[in-house]
């Protein structure tokens, strides 16, 4: 993982850009009153992305299931807090 600001970033983008796509590096990016951002390889973020829409259907899918079995069970909770 890279750190720079976005000054630097500019002056060396060709460089930045390369590492991230050829050595898949993660390369943060200062800009400034506390934000940043991340440049990473596309196919890293495809997989965040599709691996974010699964823990979303999966969520979808555990609350489609409590509001059956409430209909069933009225007192039934569905608990999704660890232990």
């Amino acid at each position: 993982m890279l750190v720079t600001d976005t000054s630097h970033l500019r002056m060396n983008l060709k460089d930045y850009i390369a590492s991230v796509s050829e050595d898949d590096e993660t390369i943060i990016i200062n800009c400034g009153s506390g934000k940043a951002v991340v440049m990473i390889p596309l196919e890293e973020y495809n997989s965040l992305k599709e691996s974010s829409q699964k823990s979303a259907a999966t969520e979808s899918s555990i609350v489609a299931e409590d509001e059956e079995m409430q209909q069933y069970d009225p007192g039934f909770e569905l608990n999704l807090n660890p232990l």
